[in-house]
């Protein structure tokens, strides 16, 4: 019995101590919010970075297939196999500047201090 309250208690105070390393601080709600709008405008940058690498590979497959038409050996032809591809490269350069106007607003209201 002895061994079984010092084990509970041992238990309880490894778990006290275990979850003050969680705790950190109490930020202001400010300071959380800030840190929210930093979080989201790096987020958003790192996507609006992808996706304008992702455009810049399918822009880099349509000029090869133009360049390189016997190298293609899909069903539909070249030309409508190109003009998709630069679809997709469109549509990737699109969503980036979303991404990047997303990030633009998540800076500006970091600067003012405003909340999620």
């Amino acid at each position: 019995m002895r061994m079984l309250t010092w084990f509970a208690s041992l238990l309880f105070l490894g778990l006290i101590l275990g979850t003050q390393s969680y705790a950190g601080g109490h930020p202001t709600i400010a300071d959380k919010g800030t840190s929210d709008h930093h979080d989201l405008a790096m987020y958003y940058e790192e996507e609006a970075q992808k996706n304008k690498t992702k455009a810049l590979d399918w822009e880099f497959a349509a000029d090869y297939f133009e360049k390189f038409p016997d190298a293609y050996t899909g069903k539909m032809k070249v030309s409508e196999h190109v003009a998709s591809l630069r679809e997709a490269a469109a549509d990737f350069r699109k969503t980036a500047e979303k991404d990047q106007e997303l990030a633009s607003k998540h800076r500006a209201l970091m600067r003012r201090g405003v909340g999620p």
